[in-house]
């Protein structure tokens, strides 16, 4: 092994959890205690011990550079069934990290592991009820939106905001929305609405189909995804969901 990668160490750190209306809701930290810097940090697999693994739904989570001293993090949320609140369950991540350059980049693979306590329940806070499907073809991501509130919430899907880490560009943006992007690290679409009613926001039980990106490389990857919602009933801006969705991967 190098110098370089010897230099290399992580931990698993101690994650933020909450256990939230069936599911378990972890905040992961992974700290490089080395010398050198991780570079190309990826997340390839997550378990905690038995439990049913809701999202991300694929891999890899890029957590990117991780200087020495520091910490990248990620989220990752389990269905509670079948976990027992005060019982430790093992947390254990397989995760890839680069040193060198050129031909002489060597990646490494990481296996680190945590005991973590389930918590007893607590109230559900107030989120958004939404998610976000994705079809994939050849060089295509397609994206479309679910409003999962009830029809009483007033919760409107007014937004879509992707973060992506290989060259794209938006090939698809449906009717009475607008897309932006930079082509390399993030991608936004938003309902062009400025005054009431709103007519392209998405309604609660509603979806929206047309978001689509192009791309040179095939592969995918799991990338945050966040979508914002505007409530009508009080005109104002109302709560976020974030997740994680595919994206194209250059790894």
């Amino acid at each position: 092994m190098t110098g370089l990668a010897t230099a290399a160490r992580a931990v698993l750190g101690v994650p933020g959890i909450d256990n939230v209306d069936g599911q378990i809701h972890l905040l992961v930290p992974v700290a490089n205690v080395g010398e050198a810097a991780l570079s190309g940090l990826e997340v390839r697999a997550v378990k905690l011990g038995g439990a049913v693994r809701i999202s991300p739904a694929a891999f890899p989570v890029v957590l990117g550079m991780v200087e020495a001293g520091s910490a990248a993090r990620f989220t990752v949320r389990f269905s509670s069934a079948g976990l027992v609140v005060g019982k430790r369950y093992l947390l254990s991540i397989t995760a890839s990290y680069s040193c060198g350059n050129g031909a002489a980049n060597l990646v490494y693979k990481l296996h680190l592991n945590r005991y973590v306590e389930i918590p007893a329940p607590s109230p559900p806070a107030a989120a958004l009820h939404a998610r976000v499907a994705t079809a994939l073809a050849q060089n295509t991501w397609r994206y479309t939106l679910h409003n999962d509130e009830q029809a009483d919430s007033g919760l409107y899907v007014s937004a879509l905001a992707l973060m992506v880490s290989a060259p794209v560009a938006i090939t698809g943006t449906p009717p009475g929305w607008r897309g932006e992007t930079d082509g390399n690290s993030y991608v936004f679409w938003r309902a062009a609405d400025y005054l009431r009613p709103y007519p392209n926001h998405v309604m609660p039980g509603d979806s929206l189909a047309g978001f689509q990106l192009g791309s040179a490389y095939t592969a995918s990857q799991a990338s945050a995804v966040a979508l914002s919602s505007w409530n009508h009933s009080t005109d104002a801006a109302g709560p976020e969901l974030a997740d994680y969705v595919l994206t194209p991967y250059r790894g």
